[in-house]
């Protein structure tokens, strides 16, 4: 029998839409597009998403779980960053292939991250029960992600079922509908041996590739410790091609520099305007959440995604503008002191110069140079920041003694600012 026709299903029609048997309802683009963010609610800006489905493909022991458990461990901690993209934190929740004797000592310290291993599932539960399990308990924690390592054994496809198309938009079902509810989706994957770019390099059906909206294929770089993460995502913000480093021994995870031509590492740029604007609607009680801030700013007509927003409030949070609660999954800010793009004194030296070598517009007085709390970007003739801190101190230990009374005469005397203001007078 045929499926029926959209003419012969009963129910009221509309102008705007349908309702009926069907449960479907149309509407107008310029609806649709008004009604939707630019920009997803990202909780590893370009490559994870609340409502969407990320699938990493990863080849056996290079890394991939490694990785996968870097980005958990950075959301779930939350981190300003992970390698260079901004990170919006919160629960998640892992289910692993691995045992629990091999898996432990790989993880945080952290009750943020809620684990299962193959361990804890035994027998092996249905793909569709672990999925509803894994979603009720991101539900209970308010996690922002959830995350499935790997679909070939928590599915148990065999050969055939894993190259069979339908087979597999069977096995997705479940994972769009945990997406669907608004928790992101992580799901690893094997890469075929052979490799393949544009989502090619996943083993088995292409249905996988076809049911994910962000793809994210982990190769070996040509040293032993870099890789290549490429990406072909339905966001436009997701950096195509990515490379870093990882060092086992200290756990250290950098974006690697100088690049390749054609290289995107997608790494917002600072954005002072952006940055005033957020602190202004901080300060002026518009925006306490990160959601909030993000509306306040397209609000005011600024034309900013969800990524350059984040990235302006962990560089205002890092510089000590606003302090950030992020205990709770929603992030909320408060204002310490307003940030002004055109009296940007924390990023100038002691010659008044701004951290790219140019003369600061205005210009801090020598004193404010010497006692203020701004860093000195130079550090070559004097390793000390305005308020005596040593630039090669990164636990913050006082350089002292500090600047004496008689030398901040002296580079008072000497400064051709003071000479500049002295003439004026």
């Amino acid at each position: 029998m045929s499926a029926p026709s959209l003419r012969s299903v009963p129910g009221p029609y509309s102008a705007t839409g349908l309702s009926g048997d069907l449960g479907v309802m149309f509407v107008g683009a310029d609806e649709l597009r008004d009604s939707t963010p630019v920009e997803p609610d990202w909780a590893l800006a370009g490559y994870i998403a609340a409502g969407a489905v990320t699938v990493l493909a990863k080849k056996p022991k290079a890394g991939g779980s490694t990785l996968l458990l870097g980005m958990l461990a950075a959301i779930a901690s939350g981190a300003d960053t992970f390698l260079g993209q901004p990170v919006s934190g919160g629960p998640v929740v892992y289910v692993s292939e691995e045992s629990a004797s091999t898996l432990a000592h790989k993880l945080p310290g952290t009750g943020r991250i809620r684990v299962m291993t193959r361990d804890a599932a035994w027998p092996r539960p249905t793909w569709p029960a672990l999925i509803a399990a894994a979603a009720a308990e991101a539900h209970r924690v308010g996690a922002s992600v959830l995350a499935i390592d790997t679909l070939a054994y928590w599915a148990a496809l065999g050969k055939d079922a894993e190259n069979d198309a339908g087979a597999i938009n069977l096995a997705m079902q479940p994972v769009l509908d945990a997406a669907r509810d608004g928790v992101a989706v992580v799901l690893a994957v094997h890469s075929r041996k052979s490799g393949g770019d544009d989502g090619d390099s996943i083993r088995g059906s292409g249905a996988i590739a076809g049911a994910a909206d962000i793809i994210l294929e982990l190769q070996r770089g040509k040293a032993p410790t870099e890789r290549i993460l490429k990406a072909l995502s339905r966001y436009p913000s997701t950096p195509s091609e990515l490379v870093f480093d990882y060092e086992q021994a200290t756990g250290t995870w950098r974006v690697a520099s100088g690049g390749r031509p054609g290289r995107n590492v997608a790494t917002p740029i600072r954005d002072d305007a952006l940055m005033e604007q957020v602190s202004e609607i901080i300060g002026a009680g518009s925006g306490s959440s990160k959601r909030a801030v993000r509306d306040a700013v397209r609000a005011a007509g600024v034309q900013a995604g969800n990524v350059d927003i984040d990235h302006a409030l962990g560089v205002l949070s890092d510089e000590g503008f606003i302090a950030a609660d992020t205990r709770s999954r929603a992030h909320s800010y408060t204002l310490l002191q307003p940030y002004r793009a055109d009296r940007a004194r924390t990023c100038q030296d002691r010659a008044g110069h701004d951290a790219e070598g140019h003369r600061a517009t205005v210009p801090l007085s020598p004193k404010e140079r010497a006692r203020g709390t701004g860093h000195d970007h130079e550090g070559t003739t004097d390793p000390q920041d305005r308020a005596g801190w040593a630039n090669a101190e990164p636990a913050g230990r006082n350089n002292t003694p500090n600047w004496t009374d008689a030398q901040l005469q002296a580079l008072i005397d000497s400064d051709p600012f003071n000479a500049q203001q002295d003439g004026a007078a």
